[in-house]
């Protein structure tokens, strides 16, 4: 490359990072919020994952577009319900690819808006399942006449390598304890084993007839003919509009002609990214005391660093240091735990555990499940004084497992031959061109099912419950948060703010007190994360090689160590 173009590329990247490193250090600090217009509708374009809060990547806070995230979109919501200016919501949503349990709680809080009077309008081009439920909670669902619909109910099911590990020459090799902790068995086996199987069918079952019963309540129909539309499945919105499952057909252009003749005057319509900078100052709403909202979200891993936000990861030392500030600091008066993990390591979990359970003894500490807090994810709770959860959250899966990998077969097939020299009768235990001998394969269960024990025991503790109840659930096995509720593993069906609301009362706040959430991990600055990469940017490959839902769950592994005792949902259940 010549020098010329070397120094050009050189003052555009430094352009660029000054430029990014203006924009967000003093952008907020000349540019308010455009003031909002009376009558105006707030339109939330819900679409993707909807993460828990904005990424940290500060790049992409600049030049992507505004991706939804679901602590704006819930505190949009509110801030709506309580504003003069907005006239009612406009939704239209479209590619989510988010759980079950993050819609149940965006409807759960469009309802509570609906409360104020306002009205909820659901504007549908393309719709699945998920957006379908989501639109069932306005007062009226619009379609674009050439539009499509698929509500073709629940598919649920995971991906298994045995196969292809097979032909790679790579063997699995893996102890587990709890008939239900079948996670393995996407390494060892070739389909589900019937107790996968089992549970996952309980699991769909339970959302399949809420989804129902969403659909009977909400169009009024029976369960009989609710079941009829489901099996039907595929739609165009013509003739859902002929079958009652949308209301009326017009063009987005014409929609806003409608809102405009029912208004009588020309109604402002807000975006998300616009309304989600107005403060709740501005609508009057004033708070003294705080409640601190820690984000523990991704596999748990153990590490050691600062305590920034690791996006998608739960760094045991950042997190454990988080709750310690939360504690420790004298302005807060509670504490709530906004929890979405599949797990991951056991030592990592037990350490944040340890930091939940100290915490609780000096201030309230609140759990709020989000799409899942299960195995190590459900571990970090169960010490708090409340857990709370949608009804299709899932939750659980009590047990654990070890193992390796031997790919010694691969060696051959590539032409490579590795020999070891031990010294010491285990210290091949981990070795990766041979499997356990059975005295080692003993060791490793002892591990196993000690680290088990724990956890039943310490789950016992925190739900005050004999461990014989627990292991009767426990198992490795998944449940629905409406399931949790029943058999004790959870307290209450509810979303974040009403976690929040639970926290207010143990401290001693009156429930319809505001107040201010400080919020942990923080964010690091643009400098911050130029200047290191940190634990995210060695995940950041995955992101262009698997599917969002696996994604979720496979970071973790870069970080787990070959010894360790892991605490990870079964398999990786994507419900279509």
């Amino acid at each position: 490359m010549k020098g010329w173009v070397k120094i050009v590329l050189l003052i555009v990247i430094i352009f660029i990072c000054v430029g990014s490193f203006y924009y967000l250090m003093f952008s907020s600090l000349f540019e308010g919020p455009a003031p909002i217009s009376r009558d105006s509708y707030l339109q939330l374009d819900i679409y993707g994952e909807l993460p828990e809060r904005e990424s940290p990547e500060p790049l992409s806070q600049i030049f992507a577009a505004q991706v939804p995230v679901m602590g704006e979109l819930l505190q949009s919501i509110r801030k709506a319900k309580i504003d003069d200016n907005i006239k009612g919501l406009i939704i239209r949503p479209m590619g989510l690819s988010t759980g079950w349990a993050k819609i149940e709680e965006l409807k759960q809080t469009i309802e509570d808006f609906k409360t104020s009077g306002k009205k909820v309008y659901v504007y549908l081009e393309v719709a699945s399942n998920r957006e379908y439920y989501l639109a069932l909670s306005g007062d009226t669902i619009f379609g674009s006449p050439e539009g499509l619909l698929f509500i073709n109910g629940l598919l649920g099911g995971g991906y298994f390598l045995k196969g292809t590990l097979d032909k790679l020459g790579i063997e699995a090799e893996f102890i587990e304890a709890g008939k239900y902790k079948n996670y393995p068995e996407m390494f060892t086996r070739s389909g589900m084993s019937p107790a996968a199987k089992e549970m996952l069918s309980t699991i769909l079952d339970d959302i399949f007839r809420r989804y129902l019963q969403e659909i009977e309540k909400s169009r009024g129909v029976s369960a009989r003919r609710a079941k009829e539309l489901i099996d039907k499945g595929i739609y165009s919105l013509k003739d859902a509009y002929k079958s009652g499952i949308i209301d009326t057909l017009m063009y987005y252009n014409e929609f806003t002609e409608f809102l405009k003749e029912k208004e009588r005057s020309r109604p402002g319509i807000v975006s998300y990214s616009r309304y989600k900078e107005i403060p709740f100052s501005k609508l009057g709403v004033k708070a003294k005391e705080y409640v601190a909202l820690i984000y523990a979200v991704g596999s748990i891993v153990s590490g050691f660093g600062g305590d920034f936000f690791e996006d998608g990861l739960i760094v045991s030392e950042n997190m454990a240091k988080n709750i310690k500030k939360a504690t420790e600091d004298k302005s807060v008066k509670a504490i709530v735990l906004r929890v979405n993990s599949p797990g991951g390591s056991g030592i990592a979990s037990d350490i944040i555990w340890k930091q939940v359970k100290e915490a609780r003894t000096q201030k309230p500490v609140i759990i709020s499940i989000s799409d899942v807090a299960a195995s190590g994810g459900y571990y970090i709770s169960m010490a708090a004084d409340t857990i709370y959860s949608q009804p299709s959250a899932l939750v659980g899966s009590i047990g654990v497992f070890s193992g390796k990998f031997s790919v010694k077969g691969l060696y051959e097939k590539l032409g490579i031959n590795k020999e070891e020299i031990p010294r010491g009768k285990n210290a091949d235990i981990f070795s990766d061109i041979s499997l356990f001998n059975d005295s080692q394969e003993e060791l490793i269960r002892e591990i196993v099912m000690q680290s088990y024990q724990d956890f039943i025991s310490k789950a016992a503790e925190g739900r005050k419950v004999p461990a014989a109840e627990i292991r009767e659930i426990a198992g490795g096995r998944v449940w629905t948060g409406e399931q949790a509720v029943q058999n004790g593993l959870i307290d209450k069906l509810g979303g974040l703010e009403d976690a929040i609301r639970s926290a207010k009362i143990m401290a001693g706040i009156s429930p319809d007190t505001p107040v201010k959430l400080k919020v942990y991990p923080k964010q690091r600055s643009i400098l911050e994360k130029l200047m290191s990469g940190g634990l995210q940017a060695r995940t950041d490959w995955l992101k262009n090689m698997l599917p969002a839902h696996i994604i979720r769950y496979a970071r973790g592994f870069l970080f787990y160590r070959d010894y360790e005792p892991l605490l990870l949902i079964p398999f990786v259940p994507e419900i279509k």
